[in-house]
């Protein structure tokens, strides 16, 4: 196909061609590429292509098509340039940076729209063409972005590309940074000599150039031709005459400025105060810590200074050399010592000068110049010694170990001839070869030390040169097949050779080789003989094989490297351990339930079903081998399937293995083909830590004392973990005071664990002397096959019945009323003649008030508090200071066989700490003279309250605030509530127990409202989950378990009740299976809702648990009904 483009007669023909792949595969005409010569002949602008084309039509005719197009024609590059200075002087200075700037340009030949590209040292911004301009703010944060230092160059490029793609060519430009330009003034002094010979003050700059103007004021007087020097510093000299107009304490002030070419700026400003109170004489040369050198002490030391004119001057060294001079008419003077007159001593020493005003001795004035006349000869020694051979190193950095403070050295390579400047301490030398250096040092003082000894050696940077020979007599980049791994008698070969050569390299360097980048431990480890290696690859090595890298050194320590690529077609099977992880730890649950052993293999077949010989193909040998072969191995064939392989070690296998043991678990297979088997190994250890633990001892964590006496019998029992069967657990009894007996004299009679991991035994127990109350504690050990211990300890409560409790009755007037309650149903005889008990209480709480008790004999009086058919009651001591009270009665005809009228006995206390809880414990009770358990009482304050149950029984009256209550102590525990909700407030109570012989109570203290207000006479409580509910319940459990405790939730679930009657009042107890709220619920005509005063709950029980097991034993002052 044949294109023609341009005005007839300037035709240009251009040639095009068919591309079937283009236009989605249909196929077009595509216009090949122009030469340069085309690409500049071509007119530019709208143009119309006439083009012909020959074809074959369907009848094998040639037909010719022509046709054209109209085209808009560019390739013309258009041009873009940055306009320049940039920052108004093509520097980027620090107020410039700080506020921004702006780079501009101007382009040829781009369309409105189209967007530059600007970059700033690489950061890439763009900025958008406007009328062949485009302009480019740079912010601050831009700047700060490029982490730019003062002294930096910014590169700027720009690019741009017109409408047609053609691009321009790339304008840069670079600026400099100066972000730098600081001002300082040395300290200096006014004093009384500077009013003859005035005063120069001097200052430094960082970053200004020689010759810029410093802007100098004294005392607010300008003071002309004041440059900064070459070395950045300034000075000015101020004439005595502007001293001497000076008064003595006037404050000076002093301020200098300058600015840099960049236009940085800094001041600096200080003030002095006038002295002319000191004497009038100085010494200006030598100045205070100038050095004598060497030099210098061999020559006369010339001192000169300032004074008034003509007046006599007195120089002293010390040691007491001393010059007697006059000053000249302007108050210059000047001496000098001799150099024996120097002190003889190293160091610092005093010049002293003093003159005479009118006959009359002025002070001294002293300057401390510095003798040093020595310096000491350095060391040197290579940085980094890489050498393997003595002499030889790669690394030419020389440290100098004897450097003085201050002190510059040199270092010389010919001998002294010529002597080159070190930075520091250390100098790096990069010519190789052999090299013999010394070294010099000038210190402070300008002293030039004698030469050090020579560091000779060879440096040497260039790595030796390795090669790669042949692998098992393969070149590199060839084949390695099966045939290469079997020796001529068609065994397998454990390993082959690799061969190689190293040029430069030592004899014995060792050789290190790498096959796919993974170093390999080679036995014998290789070495460099003659310039030449070779290493025995083991065959296990060889699997991906791809490349080989060895690695060796020369005697400079120089490392060179030469790889090798081979082609592997030889498969190598492969073997993983997947499950157990290395560092597996055996523990208690793979002792008790075994553990899985599992992997993968590559490249095996499929193993027989029933594997026996552990070298045939597809059979996984397991192998779990001892580290301290205090076992056999175990060894275990298993099959692979499909590349994965298991075996599950039961644990009936894991009976016997020692405990604390490092083991090897290896994994072998073969695949048939190739001549070794593959493996794998990881290590496992076993950690197996017994563990025994108690069943629940007695109940709710007591012993009922009476329960042991009437059964004779005991048992102990509970559970191991990680113990073998028939490990005798060793069974001990204390008493929590760190007394630990063995429970049987024979230990024999201690029991064994069974197959299953648990151990009981069963005997007589002796209670005798056991008093209620006591902790017992009791101890278990046991030990695993290994000897590794376990113990366990578990406490019960040695538990009685109480039959007295003492109850709070009310409080009026600072004075808290008690009664004893008395529980016949705990009285052997179930009656009472005869009683005694002991009442604790803390004195620093509460009082007890006297009472006036009667010695009555044969007669029924009531007396002091007593029950009314009491007639001995003689309370010891009466008023009880030390909180101890004893308290007996005695009933002359009969028994008490009912207190329903009365109680026992009571009793006041005068309330001491009305924030306190009053606790009163009632020990060494009797009753016809059989001694009977203990109780504790708590009565609480109107204030939130904690209280914590005692063990044994225990009645808690917590009154008002919400109060926390923890009643999981052994014994049976009573909550007292009160009536109303106002003045119980929202307690929370912890460990209450439903069920048990020791099983919780619930009791309600009716005050401002009698029982019978609540539904019927209120008498009877109801365990329900819906229904009717009995005429007289004015307590109900309602035992279906409600999803929250919201009232509306509460309400729907009391929908199901029936028989109630509007009025009907009535305490309820509810839960949610785990937790349960004691609240109150009122009848109307619409139904039973939650109603309190207080509009809150009595009390939320946590962790109750199903309601269904409350009963008669869990609450008092209220009969069961039963429908």
């Amino acid at each position: 196909m044949t294109v023609t483009v341009g005005p007839e007669g300037e035709e240009q023909t251009l040639s095009a061609f068919f591309d079937k792949a283009a236009n989605d595969g249909e196929g077009a005409w595509v216009l090949a590429a122009l030469t340069p010569e085309q690409r500049e002949a071509l007119p530019q602008g709208t143009q119309v292509l006439n083009f012909s084309a020959t074809r074959t039509n369907e009848d094998g005719e040639e037909e010719v098509i022509t046709g054209k197009i109209t085209v808009n024609i560019d390739t013309e590059a258009p041009k873009v340039e940055i306009t320049t200075p940039i920052a108004s002087d093509d520097i980027l200075n620090a107020a410039e940076a700080a506020a921004g700037f702006m780079i501009e340009g101007t382009t040829e030949g781009v369309d409105n729209g189209l967007m530059v590209t600007v970059t700033l040292n690489e950061t890439e911004f763009t900025a958008r063409v406007t009328n062949n301009a485009w302009s480019l703010q740079i912010t601050q944060a831009d700047i700060v972005a490029l982490g730019l230092e003062s002294g930096d160059d910014i590169v700027i490029t720009a690019n741009v590309s017109d409408r047609a793609g053609n691009p321009a060519v790339e304008d840069v430009a670079t600026i400099q940074t100066d972000f730098i330009a600081e001002i300082s003034i040395d300290d200096f002094t006014i004093e009384t000599v500077n009013t003859f010979i005035g005063v120069t003050i001097r200052g430094e700059t960082v970053g200004v150039e020689p010759d810029q103007p410093v802007t100098f004021t004294f005392n607010g007087t300008p003071v002309e031709g004041v440059t900064v020097q070459a070395d950045g510093s300034w000075s000015a000299f101020i004439e005595a005459a502007v001293v001497n107009a000076l008064e003595d304490g006037a404050q000076v002030t002093v301020s200098a400025s300058v600015s840099d070419d960049a236009a940085n700026s800094d001041s600096s400003s200080t003030t002095v105060t006038t002295d002319f109170t000191t004497p009038p004489v100085a010494i200006t040369n030598p100045a205070t810590d100038d050095f004598i050198n060497e030099a210098a002490a061999a020559e006369p030391l010339v001192v000169a200074g300032v004074t008034l004119p003509d007046a006599p001057v007195t120089v002293t060294l010390a040691g007491g050399a001393t010059r007697n001079i006059q000053a000249d008419d302007q108050g210059v003077w000047t001496t000098s010592f001799d150099p024996e007159d120097l002190p003889a001593a190293e160091g610092p020493f005093t010049i002293s000068a003093t003159s005479e005003i009118e006959g009359v001795a002025v002070p001294a004035q002293d300057v401390t110049v510095i003798k040093d006349t020595e310096v000491e000869t350095p060391s040197i020694e290579l940085a980094d010694d890489t050498g393997t051979v003595a002499g030889q190193t790669s690394n030419g950095t020389v440290n100098i170990t004897t450097l003085e403070d201050g002190a510059v050295a040199e270092y010389s390579l010919d001998g002294g001839t010529t002597w080159t400047p070190v930075e520091g301490d250390s100098f790096t030398l990069e010519d190789t070869g052999e090299v013999s250096v010394i070294v010099r040092q000038t210190d402070l003082a300008n002293n030039q030390s004698d030469p050090s000894t020579a560091l000779e050696f060879t440096l040497d940077t260039a790595p030796p040169e390795v090669t790669v020979t042949s692998l098992a007599g393969i070149e590199p980049d060839g084949t390695l097949t099966a045939a290469e791994l079997f020796d001529g008698d068609a065994q397998p070969l454990a390993t082959v050779v690799l061969t190689g050569t190293a040029e430069g390299a030592f004899d014995g360097a060792p050789v290190t080789v790498l096959i796919n980048g993974t170093l390999l431990a080679l036995d014998p480890a290789p070495t460099v003989t003659g310039e030449a290696w070779s290493a025995d690859i083991p065959v296990s090595a060889l699997a991906a094989l791809e490349t080989i890298e060895v690695r060796t050194v020369d005697g400079a320590g120089n490392e060179g490297t030469g790889t090798a690529g081979f082609t592997n077609s030889v498969v190598i099977p492969t073997i993983t351990v997947t499950q157990p992880a290395d560092a597996f730890v055996v523990g208690l649950d793979e002792f008790e339930n075994g553990f899985t052993i599992s992997g993968t293999t590559t490249d095996v077949p499929n193993g027989p079903m029933n594997p026996t010989d552990g070298s045939a193909a597809g059979v996984v040998t397991i192998t779990i081998t001892a580290n301290d072969d205090s076992i056999n191995p175990f060894v275990q064939l298993v099959s692979v399937q499909d590349g994965a392989w298991e075996f599950f070690v039961p644990a009936d296998q894991l009976t016997d293995v020692p405990d604390l043991t490092d083991f090897t678990l290896n994994v072998s297979v073969s695949d048939g083909i190739y001549p070794l088997a593959v493996e794998n190994e990881i290590g496992i250890s076993t950690n197996i830590p017994p563990e025994i633990t108690f069943d629940p001892i007695g109940e709710d964590g007591a012993l009922i004392l009476a329960d042991l006496a009437a059964s004779g019998e005991f048992t102990l029992s509970g559970t191991t973990r990680g113990v073998q069967e028939g490990q005798q657990v060793s069974l001990y009894i204390g008493n929590g005071d760190d007394i630990k007996n063995e429970l049987f004299g024979n230990p024999a009679q201690n029991p064994t664990v069974d197959e299953n991991g648990n151990w009981t035994v069963t005997f007589a127990p002796d209670i005798d002397g056991i008093d209620p109350g006591t902790e017992l504690v009791f101890s278990a050990e046991v030990s695993n096959a290994s000897g590794t211990e376990a113990a366990t300890s578990e406490t019960a409560v040695a538990y009685q019945a109480s039959v007295f409790t003492a109850v709070f009755d009310g409080a009026e007037g600072g004075i808290s009323s008690f009664f004893v309650y008395t529980d016949l149903d705990n009285v052997a005889s179930g009656g009472i003649q005869r009683f005694s008990l002991k009442m604790e209480f803390d004195p620093s709480v509460v009082r007890l008030l006297p009472a006036e008790l009667t010695d009555v004999e044969g007669e029924l009086v009531a007396s002091g508090g007593l029950h009314s058919t009491i007639a001995l009651g003689e309370r010891t001591p009466n008023e009880a200071p030390d909180g101890v009270a004893e308290v007996f009665g005695v009933r002359l005809l009969g028994q008490i066989t009912s207190f329903a009228s009365e109680p026992l006995y009571v009793f006041d206390m005068e309330n001491l700490d009305p924030s306190a809880v009053i606790e009163i414990r009632l020990t060494n009770a009797s009753a016809n003279d059989i001694g009977v358990g203990s109780t504790v009482s708590y009565t609480g304050t109107s204030n939130d309250d904690v209280i914590v149950a005692a063990s044994g029984d225990t009645a808690i009256r917590g009154r008002g605030g919400d109060d926390e209550i923890d009643v999981s102590s052994a014994g049976v525990n009573t909550i007292i509530f009160e009536g109303g909700s106002r003045q119980n407030g929202f307690d929370t109570v912890t460990g209450f127990t439903l069920g048990g012989a020791l099983a919780d109570r619930i009791a309600i203290a009716f005050g401002g409202f009698g029982q019978d207000s609540l539904r019927g006479d209120g008498t009877d409580f109801q365990v329900t989950d819906g229904g009717a509910v009995g005429a007289n319940v004015g307590f109900l459990v309602f035992t279906t378990a409600v999803e929250n405790f919201e009232n509306a939730t509460i309400n729907a679930a009391l929908n199901g009740l029936s028989d109630l009657n509007a009025g009907d009042d009535l305490y309820l107890l509810i839960g949610n299976g785990e937790d349960a709220i004691l609240t109150a619920v009122e009848v109307t005509g619409s139904g039973a809702r939650v109603f309190t005063s207080s509009g809150e709950s009595y009390a939320e029980f946590k962790e109750i648990g199903d309601l269904s097991g409350f009963s008669s034993a869990n609450i008092i002052g209220f009969e069961q009904y039963n429908a």
